[in-house]
């Protein structure tokens, strides 16, 4: 009988078992007639390897294990050092570019403050251009060349001027005709941002959709910011009704000053420390400009 068997025995069953033949002490165990003569021989109670292959096989490596018990020769090892490239240095306008369309790209963009332009810019565009001819119109004569830039109520779409900094170009261009159909073609339209002033300190003013000429003074269109549901009030003070000044959605209120009847805005390009810094406000829609939203026959005046 087996030692584990025999130890969990009481004493009186250790007596009964010691009075047996080896005969009968065989049958109980099954052994076989032939080796009966042989005397009890009780079966190992436990089989395992040998001690040294389990002892510290936990302890360790893999490697460790195939050099000391498979005789493996250890190979070798070669470390591949890369360096990295130097930093490309990149123009802000391409920087800014590439920062809005690869946060617009992610799936899990990172939290931006709630005025950031970042927010805002779409994914990639499934709209299909306009392929009809598009033209603003403004007044030269009366922009071109000035301190600061102009509302205009005769420009049915904004022009971009040495005032403001290109944030990025779109695959559009558009025509601008002036007065005396004077016409610069083929022009780029675009994102360009501003630094102004509000009661709440200064912002980045954000302007869609303008026509990058980056020449002179810049000229907003009143149509075009009212359209993106701004509210524009550009009477002097001197007449009923006027408030010389621009609210925008966010409630910000941009200050215009009134020289010779124009009405105007002080702002000047933003650097990059301003970009990163400044709240950044919408003023036009980023969704391809189209002036004829606005028209507005005079057989509709009953509407």
């Amino acid at each position: 009988m087996a030692y584990d068997k025999w130890s969990n025995l009481d004493e009186a069953s250790k007596s009964l078992w010691d009075q047996l033949t080896e005969q009968a002490k065989s049958t109980i165990l099954g052994y076989s007639p032939s080796n009966s003569n042989k005397g009890f021989q009780p079966r190992p109670h436990f089989n395992k390897t040998p001690f040294r292959a389990q002892a510290h096989l936990h302890e360790i490596s893999a490697y460790d294990y195939l050099v000391n018990f498979h005789d493996a020769e250890a190979p070798s090892i070669t470390t591949e050092v890369i360096v990295s490239p130097e930093p490309e240095v990149i123009p802000m306008e391409q920087e800014i570019e590439t920062r809005l369309i690869n946060a617009t790209k992610s799936i899990s963009r990172p939290r931006l403050p709630p005025g950031d332009v970042r927010r805002v810019m779409s994914k990639t565009s499934q709209r299909s251009a306009n392929t009809a001819l598009l033209e603003y119109k403004v007044s030269f004569q009366q922009s071109l060349n000035r301190v600061c830039s102009l509302i205009d109520r005769g420009a049915n779409g904004g022009v971009a001027g040495e005032d403001v900094r290109i944030i990025f170009k779109t695959n559009r261009s558009v025509d601008i005709k002036g007065m005396d159909n004077h016409h610069v073609n083929d022009i780029s339209i675009g994102t360009v941002g501003g630094v102004v002033n509000t009661q709440r300190g200064k912002i980045i003013a954000i302007m869609h959709q303008y026509a990058l000429l980056g020449k002179g003074s810049s000229i907003h269109s009143a149509a075009q910011l009212e359209w993106y549901k701004s509210d524009v009030n550009d009477k002097s003070i001197h007449v009923p009704g006027g408030l010389r000044r621009i609210k925008t959605l966010e409630g910000y209120i941009i200050p215009l000053a009134i020289e010779n009847g124009l009405a105007q805005i002080d702002n000047y390009p933003f650097t990059n420390e301003n970009f990163d810094t400044l709240p950044h406000v919408i003023l036009t829609s980023e969704l391809e400009w189209d002036p004829s939203v606005l028209d507005h026959s005079y057989n509709d005046m009953s509407e």
